[in-house]
């Protein structure tokens, strides 16, 4: 698998939350991209995603809400 820049930077570090699908993805790269893996179940060292996430899924639900669809969409 190759890794595709959208701009001229490289990739230098790939960091997951210890997912073994992740953890193979990163090491099928075949390139010098370092891989480090968070704590099991501590979301603060992921904080900014995180937040991100949380943002989404409350817009989502807020969408969802007006629209009067169910919570499955």
């Amino acid at each position: 698998m190759v890794v595709k820049l959208q701009t001229d930077l490289k990739v230098r570090t790939a960091r997951s939350n210890n997912a073994p699908k992740l953890i193979q993805t990163v090491e099928d790269w075949e390139s010098d991209v370092q891989h480090q893996t968070t704590t099991i179940t501590s979301s603060h060292q992921n904080g900014k995603i995180e937040r991100n996430i949380q943002t989404a899924e409350a817009d989502i639900r807020a969408m969802l809400t007006e629209s009067k669809m169910p919570i499955e969409f």
